[in-house]
């Protein structure tokens, strides 16, 4: 619960902020990181987990006895949550800058620790990380979304695939999955899996088909998309010579930034984009996936008419995909049954 502290003024507010400048960024940094090791040697600071003890963290990541935040932590009467009273007016936004501050601190008060990226030389060689990218925008309803994932989880499970798989250098691939549908709407449905026989890639497909729809509707931002499968394969914990990104989709791009500037700023970076468009909306998607959306060298267009030929379509791509040779072309649409 948060009250506002009326007698708060601004001077009290940048009073908060500068203990923690210097603790973080001043010339007395050691000496506050010293204390706040102190601070936390004390028997309430000791093995500080989780979301719920994120404001006592704060008390205990003061840097020199006696400084004060601004923050005045209590407990109401019956040991319920704990509350905060915080200034107001311009003194409550110099409130939020404390968290800021803290959060650049990093471990100086966040109980939990991002691991430092990892070499490339100590990375796992894969042929290949891949992104899969999977419609979830409003044209795309729970069935038809169902229907996306159970022909992933299909081609995963098939010999086909496997032996795609076992044919490169490396005999592994990494891959993960995303569901999409504006230009911030991502979530990763299956994160960065090693395939490399038959029991990872049942492990690979369980979690995908396990998963479930996180977000609906918010527009159709294929660039938003490759922009955040870009993030996705630069922090890849996996060394492959290629990278690619697999978009599936029904629509074309009518939110966000423009696609072909997100493709070729990809292209640049040696990343392919194939697509998967699906023809149940607009006929002629390919021809647009084709001039805006696909990129790089040896890009492709596979095509479903319907989103009941989608494991079909899938199929095929992954192969493709894979085995890192384009399909004969003209490429066929894969019509319903």
């Amino acid at each position: 619960m948060w009250r506002a502290r009326s007698s708060s003024t601004l001077k009290a507010s940048v009073a908060m902020v500068l203990p923690l400048y210097g603790s973080c960024f001043g010339p007395i940094g050691l000496r506050a990181r010293q204390a706040q090791v102190q601070a936390r040697s004390r028997p309430a600071c000791r093995n500080l987990k989780g979301v719920e003890t994120f404001l006592q963290s704060l008390e205990c990541a003061r840097p020199l006895p006696g400084a004060s935040y601004g923050l005045n932590l209590s407990e109401p009467e019956g040991g319920v949550s704990p509350m905060i009273s915080l200034p107001t007016a311009p003194a409550a936004r110099l409130a939020v800058a404390v968290v800021l501050a803290i959060g650049l601190c990093g471990a100086a008060v966040a109980p939990t620790r991002i691991p430092a990226p990892i070499r490339p030389a100590l990375q796992t060689a894969v042929d290949l990380n891949l992104v899969l990218a999977v419609d979830a925008s409003g044209s795309v309803d729970d069935e038809r979304f169902e229907l996306q994932k159970q022909g992933y989880v299909k081609a995963f499970l098939s010999e086909r695939v496997l032996n795609a798989i076992k044919a490169g250098n490396e005999q592994a691939i990494a891959v993960t999955m995303v569901q999409w549908t504006g230009p911030t709407l991502q979530i990763v449905m299956a994160p960065w899996t090693i395939i490399r026989d038959a029991r990872t890639a049942q492990i690979f497909a369980a979690t995908v088909g396990a998963s479930t729809r996180q977000i609906y509707g918010g527009g159709t931002s294929i660039s938003g998309v490759i922009d955040y499968s870009v993030l996705l394969l630069n922090s890849s914990p996996f060394r492959a010579q290629r990278k690619v990104i697999d978009i599936s989709g029904d629509g074309s791009n009518n939110l966000g930034r423009d696609v072909e500037v997100a493709r070729n700023e990809a292209v640049k970076q040696g990343i392919r984009i194939n697509g998967l468009p699906i023809l149940s909306l607009e006929p002629d998607l390919d021809v647009y996936f084709r001039q805006s959306v696909i990129g790089g060298p040896g890009a492709f267009v596979v095509t479903a008419r319907d989103y009941n030929v989608f494991a079909d379509a899938i199929m095929r791509k992954l192969v493709a995909e894979i085995s890192d040779a384009k399909p004969a072309w003209p490429i066929p649409k894969f019509a319903a049954k």
